[in-house]
C-alpha cells in the first residue's frame, strides 16, 4: 500500500507539472501572439502615417500653382491695390478717387484688411457697370457699402461747358484683403 501511496503523490506532482508546463506554454505562445499584434498594429500605424504624408506631399505638389497665385493675389502692396482700384473707371470714362484708405478693424494673423472710401460721378447706368466692376476687381476686396445718388441739375462752377453733365454720385466703401504689412 506504501508504493500505491507514493505512486499517487508521484503521478500528482507529474500530473501538477504537466499542468505548469502546459500553462507555460499557454503563456509564452499568448505573449508571442501579443507582441505579434503590437508589432502588426505599429506596422499598420506606419504604412497609414507615410500614406498620409504621401497624400499631403501630393496635394502640396498639385495646389503649387494655386498657392503661387494666391500667394502673388493677397501680397498686394496698398499703392498697387490703390492704383488698380483707379484704373477700374478708365474703361468707362469714370474718374474714381479715393477719398480715404484706413486699416479695418478685422486683422486675424497675418491677414489685414484695408477700407477704401472712393467715389465717382457719372450716368447711372455707367456707375451701375463700375459697380459691377468693383465686384470683380482682381484683387481680394469686398464691397461693403455702395450708395447712388441724384445730383442737382445746377451745372458745376468748376466744369466746362461742353464737358457731359453728370447726374449721379456714388460713394463705395471697398474693404481690400492683404498680407502686406499695415500700420495703423
Amino acid at each position: 500500500m506504501r508504493t500505491f501511496t507514493f505512486i499517487a503523490w508521484v503521478s500528482l506532482l507529474l500530473g501538477f507539472g504537466a499542468w505548469a508546463g502546459i500553462y507555460f506554454f499557454y503563456e509564452t505562445i499568448q505573449e508571442k501572439e501579443t507582441a505579434r499584434t503590437q508589432r502588426l498594429r505599429s506596422i499598420e500605424q506606419s504604412t497609414q502615417q507615410q500614406t498620409s504624408a504621401a497624400r499631403i506631399q501630393a496635394l502640396v505638389n498639385d495646389t503649387k500653382d494655386s498657392r503661387a497665385a494666391l500667394d502673388a493675389i493677397m501680397t498686394t502692396e496698398l499703392l498697387s491695390a490703390v492704383k488698380t482700384v483707379e484704373s477700374v473707371g478708365k474703361p468707362l470714362g469714370l474718374v474714381v478717387h479715393v477719398e480715404n484708405a484706413s486699416p479695418s478693424g478685422s486683422k486675424t494673423g497675418l491677414l489685414h484688411a484695408v477700407s477704401f472710401a472712393l467715389s465717382a460721378d457719372g450716368s447711372y447706368s455707367s456707375l451701375m457697370r463700375l459697380l459691377q466692376l468693383f465686384e470683380t476687381i482682381p484683387l481680394p476686396a469686398i464691397v461693403e457699402q455702395a450708395s447712388i445718388n441724384k445730383q442737382s441739375d445746377d451745372p458745376k462752377a468748376d466744369a466746362p461747358k461742353d464737358a457731359p453733365k453728370a447726374l449721379w454720385h456714388l460713394e463705395l466703401r471697398l474693404k481690400v484683403l492683404t498680407l502686406a504689412n499695415v500700420s495703423s
